[in-house]
């Protein structure tokens, strides 16, 4: 049975523990520093919601860290089916993970019941390989990451099944998924990497060309490097 790459990762930062209320203390890292790089981020990838939302529209927030470190690890879920991950400072914080609550596609993990498997598969899919693997490509570029700094991608659509081996049961469902290593790392896919290595992973939808899932790992702030990286 062919499982996502990084899904397990994927479950991991799209549902975390969300703190229940904000602290005054949060306000400032909330209000100026996160809010402004979220409604950024939506508005970039245009994403099904306002870019302007209010803040009422925040489910869940949590700043993150403890007070041993100055490193935060803050979480924030709009509607509840936006998550977005961060981490730095109360002065430095950058965005490394988005993740759209998807219980359709979650549900291919938990269960084998043919049905539901089915009814996820027949979804209309508005991509085939070149025009999905082109839209992987753009939302890449879009967050401002070069392909000159990492090796090939790798990309497939996600499946459940052998189609080898037991056809009848193979089903292909309209979601695509890429990871790019970066070029100063050994070129492995996830699931064959004995740790995390920096890269840009993400998952998207052929069903409305939207970006489902988003993660930067182990790559400095905003850049695909730091300075001394080169």
């Amino acid at each position: 049975m062919k499982r996502l790459r990084f899904i397990l990762f994927a479950l991991f930062v799209a549902f975390p523990v969300w703190g229940q209320e904000i602290k005054p203390a949060d306000d400032v890292l909330l209000l100026q520093r996160l809010l402004p790089t979220v409604r950024t981020f939506i508005a970039r990838n245009n994403l099904p919601l306002p870019s302007d939302f209010a803040t009422n529209r925040i489910s869940d927030f949590k700043a993150g860290g403890d007070s041993d470190s100055d490193l935060l690890t803050p979480r924030l879920m709009i509607d509840k089916k936006h998550a977005f991950s961060f981490f730095g400072t109360r002065t430095n914080c950058h965005l490394d993970g988005y993740r759209r609550v998807n219980p359709g596609v979650n549900f291919i993990l938990g269960s084998a019941d043919p049905e539901q498997i089915q009814a996820l598969a027949a979804q209309t899919n508005t991509l085939n390989e070149v025009s999905a693997r082109k839209l992987c490509d753009h939302y890449f570029q879009l967050q401002g990451h070069f392909m000159t700094n990492f090796h090939p991608v790798f990309f497939n659509q996600i499946t459940w099944g052998n189609k080898v081996q037991d056809p009848k049961h193979y089903v292909a469902f309209p979601y695509y998924e890429a990871e790019w290593v970066r070029k100063d790392q050994i070129n492995a896919p996830a699931e064959e990497q004995h740790t995390i290595l920096p890269s840009v992973r993400m998952m998207i939808s052929g069903v409305d060309s939207s970006l489902q899932s988003y993660d930067r790992l182990l790559l400095p702030g905003s850049t695909d490097f730091d300075s001394n990286q080169r």
